[in-house]
């Protein structure tokens, strides 16, 4: 194992810091980075028990160790465990750069900073980072849970050893600065790395003019998803409409119930409960549009992707959606206060942009991908992510040595 003193700064040891091993966004994410850093660094992540989202690992050139307790739950004990072996795994790794991107990998990670491991070393104390893929307090996040999240933020950033902090949206960070005290924020660097998608080519698509319209939404049952909002919104759709919903929980019978006391027999045949997909292509490729109802987001990969592949988007006007908004060429923003309230109005809406898009599919395809192309490709993101990753590596900051 090679020691502090002799660290390659071309060859950085990084720890990357997981949760959720399902198909999800963080995920992805890592896997995405993993891609993006192995010809520039020796990389490690951590996660929960891989459940297919962390698959792509293999033969990446990566190592990939699993942890119980990196999963967000309701366990004390699960978590004192987690940490107690996520501090063995950091004493004993040697890592140049140890960075967080789950929620209860930057919680455990932040209670780590607040001991001595971590205090009163410079040389050979690795560079620390973490990610809010979004914010445990904006908008739409459950109370009193957000206020609670957002004390404990405010004291973490106080308290810790300083630090890298990243966001994934410019939206994010400055709602993060104006609720943060000013002079905890100065004690660590704040910085913006975006999202990018990399779906690559998607299977060629043999639907005829007349087929339905299928709209597909990307996420779990779950407070956050929203997705009763989405089953509002179909049943306000025209007949020709089919609904896609992948994601954990949406092929089980509890969400079938939920379903069911929405929309009638012959709206709920129209509705495709996939559950968790390993690959969104084959969906995307058929679909007309994309649906996000989401009461809060960092920055929705599912989004992403869906614009990587050339698809219109109705999205929740979040904080996590503005910059999507702002850019994308055809795209709906949908109240996200009460979904349902406005259904109908929102569906008309969704109809007509769907009109728009499939009377020139081709073209509309082409403008879509090209404002992707600029923002959120993997190529671009890669390289940002490269050179943030050398500077924080070859910056003398005292956060970081």
């Amino acid at each position: 194992m090679r020691g502090s003193d002799d660290r390659d700064v071309t060859r950085a040891r990084i720890l990357l810091i997981g949760g959720d091993g399902g198909y999800s966004g963080v995920p992805r994410y890592l896997v995405q980075m993993v891609r993006a850093l192995r010809d520039q660094a020796e990389v490690t992540v951590l996660s929960d028990v891989n459940e297919g989202g962390f698959d792509a690992l293999r033969g990446s050139g990566a190592r990939h160790l699993t942890l119980a307790g990196l999963k967000t739950s309701r366990s004390p004990l699960r978590a004192l465990a987690a940490f107690s072996a996520l501090r063995a795994i950091i004493k004993g790794g040697s890592y140049d750069l140890i960075w967080a991107h789950s929620r209860m990998a930057v919680l455990l990670l932040r209670i780590l900073l607040l001991g001595p491991a971590f205090r009163g070393r410079s040389a050979g104390r690795p560079r620390i980072a973490i990610t809010h893929h979004s914010l445990p307090f904006e908008k739409g996040y459950p109370q009193p849970y957000a206020r609670l999240l957002q004390i404990w933020e405010a004291l973490m950033i106080r308290l810790s050893v300083p630090h890298h902090i990243f966001f994934l949206t410019e939206t994010a960070q400055r709602h993060y600065c104006a609720v943060m005290p000013q002079r905890a924020q100065r004690r660590h660097r704040l910085h913006v790395l975006t999202s990018c998608s990399d779906l690559d080519a998607l299977p060629p698509s043999d639907r005829p003019g007349d087929a339905p319209r299928v709209l597909v939404m990307t996420g779990r049952d779950c407070h956050q998803k929203n997705l009763t909002a989405a089953l509002h919104l179909f049943a306000h759709l025209p007949d020709n409409y089919r609904l896609v919903l992948c994601g954990a929980g949406t092929d089980q019978p509890a969400f079938q119930v939920k379903m069911a006391g929405i929309l009638d027999a012959g709206q709920q045949a129209r509705v495709d409960l996939r559950g968790p997909l390993a690959d969104v292509r084959p969906v995307l490729a058929q679909s007309a549009g994309y649906l996000l109802t989401s009461r809060y987001e960092g920055l929705p990969i599912g989004a992403l992707e869906a614009w990587e592949a050339g698809l219109p988007l109705a999205l929740t006007r979040i904080d996590g959606t503005a910059e999507i908004l702002s850019r994308h060429p055809l795209a709906l923003a949908l109240d996200p206060t009460d979904p349902w309230h406005d259904a109908p109005r929102d569906a008309k809406a969704l109809d007509a942009m769907i009109d728009r898009y499939l009377a020139d599919r081709e073209g509309w395809r082409l403008r879509i991908r090209q404002t992707w192309e600029a923002h959120h490709s993997f190529e671009g993101w890669s390289r940002r992510l490269g050179a943030t990753v050398a500077q924080i590596l070859g910056d003398p900051w005292p956060g970081g040595r």
